[in-house]
């Protein structure tokens, strides 16, 4: 028995490059086009995500003069209308707060929990960046929480969240950059599986 699904991968991966050598050559047909002011904001724009077909969560940095709120990076949401992106404004709900810089966000296969980085000074004044959950309960995003170890791991990084499936168990991976003891040095690849007993 392949108790790693070892062959079935073998299986898909000599598919993934028979395809790929197969269709190297050929022309795609992929227009790229500026969405101008109507998606974009004046300064930096990052790390969109695809909620569904119509709808995009990104990050942008935000700032507001008359409420002399320092520029700082929020989530934003964004709709598809008539064929056109346009920006709807800071995604509603709990997940955005303009004392931290939020952004590089991951939605879990069903829709309903959010992962995101916040990042905040720690007692040495460097950055920090540490990842939240927010759940969605009668269409609000609800009170972001702070994720335990081992994903966090206080005094260190860690950012840029994404999902995953243990094939195998078919358990929820979450993947994170960290800059935490035991890797090889820098920021890292790390993760951390679901434990459904827990």
């Amino acid at each position: 028995k392949d108790r790693f699904n070892y062959r079935k991968l073998a299986v898909i991966y000599a598919a993934s490059c028979e395809w790929a050598k197969k269709n190297m050559g050929s022309a795609a047909n992929i227009v790229i086009t500026h969405q101008g002011e109507a998606l974009n904001n004046p300064d930096i724009d990052f790390s969109p995500y695809p909620a569904d077909d119509k709808t995009i969560f990104y990050g942008a940095v935000y700032s507001d003069p008359s409420r002399q709120i320092d520029p700082i990076r929020q989530i934003y949401k964004a709709e598809l209308v008539e064929g056109k992106w346009k920006k709807t404004g800071l995604l509603e709900g709990e997940i955005n707060n303009p004392e931290f810089n939020t952004g590089n966000l991951v939605l879990s296969e069903d829709g309903q929990r959010l992962f995101f980085t916040r990042s905040r000074k720690n007692w040495q004044g460097e950055a920090i960046s540490e990842i939240f959950v927010s759940f969605l309960i009668d269409g609000q995003w609800q009170t972001p929480e702070k994720l335990p170890y081992p994903v966090n791991s206080e005094n260190f990084t860690s950012t840029q969240p994404a999902l995953g499936v243990n094939l195998r168990t078919g358990s929820e991976i979450l993947y994170f950059v960290s800059d935490r003891p035991g890797g090889r040095g820098g920021l890292d690849l790390w993760y951390a599986e679901y434990d459904k007993k827990t």
